[in-house]
């Protein structure tokens, strides 16, 4: 992780997301919808693990 990031904000967000990720099952989004949230998200991972300031 970059110094920059700050895990205890970062880990609620990606909690939340994953939460998330049951209502998105429950109410049957398509698959393909589902698996481009879930890239995007983990852009903000890399993001956040950039060694770029």
């Amino acid at each position: 992780m970059r110094r920059s990031t700050h895990p205890a904000s970062l880990a609620p967000a990606f909690d939340s997301f994953f939460h998330g990720m049951y209502v998105l099952a429950r109410d049957k989004v398509r698959q393909n919808v589902v698996e481009k949230t879930v890239i995007d998200a983990m852009g903000i991972w890399d993001a956040a693990a950039s060694k770029r300031h």
